[in-house]
C-alpha cells in the first residue's frame, strides 16, 4: 500500500484589526430641552407678631381694644394705674428744683469768691472750696435730672401702645390684673409687612434658585413673588428647606396656597447616562479633526430626574447608539433626512 503525503500551507496575515466607528444618531441640545412646572405648599406670614407686655408693676385699669380689632400705630391698648408714678415724679422734680437752686447759689458763692481774691480778700483754699461745690451741685444736679427723665419714661409706660397696625389675636390678661414687667397682656399680628413661607424639598432647591418666574397661587389668583432668602438650614423631618418670598399685593396674614415655578431649561431623564460611577450626558466631540464620543458629567443631576446643563444650544447630544459607547470612542454620525 502506497501513502502519499500532501503538504498543507498555513498563512499567516499580519496587520491589526480596524474596528469601524460607532455608528450614533445626534441632535442639537436646544432641541431636547424641556420645562418642568414644580409646585410646593406657601404660606402668608406676618413678620411681625408680638407679645404686648408689660414694662412695669401696676393694676391695668383699662383693656381697649378686643379680639379682632384693627389698630394703627400708637393706638391705645392698655392703661395702668400709675397714680404712685406720678407722686414719684413730682416728688423726683422737687428734688431737681433743690439741687438746681443750690447749684445757682454755689455758683454766685464763687463769682464773689473769684472778685474778693482779686482784691486780696479771699484766700486760695476758699476759692477752690468754691469750685469744688459748684461741681459738686452740678453731679447732684444731674443726678437727679436722671431720675426726673426715668420718673417720666415709667408714666409714660403706663400708657401701652401699638406699635404699629396690626389685628388683635388674643387679650391674654383682664382688667384688675396687676401687671408685672414681661407680662404678656394682648398679642397682635402685623398687617403691613406680610411675606410668603415656602417649604422646598431640597432636591429642588436649585430648580427654584434658577427659575425664572415664581408665582403665589391662591383662591384662583396667581401674583407674581420675589424671592427674598432661601434658608441653608434643612429641617430635619420633613427635608425642606424654607424661602421667603415677597410681592407688592396685600395678602392676609395666614393666606394658604401653593408658590408655583418653571424649572430653567433642563435635559430629559432619558438622555443622562453614567460612566464611571459619575451621571452626564454624551456629546459629540470634533474639535480634533477626528469625531469622537465626550462625556460631560452634569454634577446636580440626579437619577431619574431631568437635570440642569450649561453647555452651548448647538451642542451635538448623543440621542441614540450611546448605550455601549465610552468617552473617546470613534463615532459616525448617522445623516438626518
Amino acid at each position: 500500500m502506497f501513502y502519499f503525503f500532501i503538504p498543507i500551507l498555513f498563512l499567516t496575515f499580519s496587520g491589526s484589526i480596524i474596528a469601524s466607528p460607532n455608528v450614533v444618531k445626534t441632535q442639537p441640545l436646544v432641541e431636547l430641552l424641556i420645562e418642568k412646572t414644580f409646585t410646593s405648599p406657601a404660606t402668608a406670614v406676618a413678620v411681625n407678631q408680638s407679645r404686648i407686655s408689660a414694662e412695669l408693676t401696676a393694676r391695668i385699669t383699662q383693656i381697649l381694644v378686643q379680639v379682632g380689632d384693627i389698630v394703627n400705630i400708637g393706638d391705645f391698648l392698655v392703661k395702668l394705674d400709675c397714680r404712685n408714678y406720678v407722686n414719684s415724679m413730682v416728688s423726683v422734680e422737687a428734688q431737681a428744683q433743690s439741687h438746681l437752686t443750690q447749684k445757682k447759689l454755689a455758683q454766685q458763692q464763687l463769682n464773689r469768691s473769684r472778685t474778693l481774691q482779686q482784691a486780696g480778700n479771699v484766700s486760695a483754699d476758699i476759692l477752690d472750696q468754691r469750685i469744688a461745690d459748684v461741681g459738686i451741685a452740678q453731679s447732684k444736679l444731674r443726678v437727679q435730672l436722671a431720675a426726673v427723665a426715668d420718673a417720666k419714661l415709667a408714666i409714660q409706660r403706663c400708657s401701652i401702645l401699638a406699635p404699629y397696625r396690626a389685628e388683635i389675636t388674643s387679650r391674654l390678661v383682664g382688667e384688675g390684673t396687676l401687671a408685672t414687667p414681661g407680662l404678656a397682656l394682648v398679642e397682635i399680628v402685623g398687617l403691613d409687612n406680610v411675606e410668603l413661607s415656602a417649604q422646598i424639598p431640597v432636591d429642588l432647591a436649585e430648580s427654584v434658585t434658577l427659575s425664572r418666574s415664581l408665582v403665589f397661587v391662591t383662591n384662583e389668583q396667581r401674583l407674581n413673588v420675589n424671592k427674598r432668602n432661601l434658608s441653608l438650614v434643612t429641617n430635619s423631618a420633613s427635608g425642606n428647606r424654607e424661602m421667603r418670598l415677597t410681592t407688592k399685593q396685600n395678602l392676609a396674614p395666614g393666606t394658604t396656597g401653593r408658590l408655583e415655578w418653571y424649572s430653567a431649561p433642563m435635559l430629559p431623564a432619558s438622555l443622562l447616562s453614567r460612566r464611571e460611577g459619575a451621571l452626564g450626558v454624551l456629546i459629540v466631540d470634533a474639535s480634533k479633526g477626528v469625531t469622537k464620543a465626550m462625556f460631560v458629567e452634569l454634577k446636580s443631576a440626579l437619577e431619574g430626574r431631568p437635570a440642569f446643563i450649561d453647555l452651548p444650544l448647538d451642542t451635538k447630544v448623543i440621542v441614540e447608539g450611546r448605550q455601549q459607547l465610552l468617552p473617546g470612542d470613534e463615532i459616525k454620525l448617522i445623516q438626518q433626512p
